[in-house]
């Protein structure tokens, strides 16, 4: 019975305090009393040709546009990219955007064109990015 008490108070207060973005007054949480789980989440985009085959961008990289900060900048093959997927932000940029929401553009280019510019709109918690809005997939011609 005792184990029981203790297990159910750790649930609650798991569950309570973890990736809790505001308290119920809309306030931001001190971020020093959460407690966060060990995912790592990323915010991809998914670029394929019209026969569902990844493309693989020569270049690369997401613009935060509030403050034209440049991440995840890269080039050539990865074994991510080799797949299709592209990171747009993942949790190692989670302290810059701490308690906010922004917007940024992810921008991919072959042989020297644009040939992907997509907007999304991420926010992060004390824990984790998160997507607002923004598409996981595009289709290139």
């Amino acid at each position: 019975m005792k184990n029981s008490i203790v297990l159910a108070a750790v649930i609650f207060l798991l569950t309570s305090f973890s990736c809790k973005k505001t308290d119920d007054n809309n306030n931001s949480t001190d971020c020093s009393t959460v407690i966060c789980t060990l995912e790592l989440r990323s915010i991809t985009l998914q670029v394929t040709d019209a026969g569902t085959n990844p493309v693989i961008l020569d270049e690369y990289y997401t613009v935060r546009l509030s403050n034209n900060d440049t991440i995840n900048r890269g080039s050539g093959a990865s074994s991510m990219v080799d797949t299709g997927y592209y990171v747009i932000v993942d949790d190692g940029y989670q302290m810059q955007l701490q308690n906010k929401t922004d917007n940024f553009k992810f921008y991919g280019f072959q042989n020297n064109n644009l040939v992907v510019e997509e907007a999304f709109i991420i926010s992060a918690d004390c824990c984790h990015v998160n997507k607002e809005s923004g598409k996981s997939k595009v289709t290139l011609p």
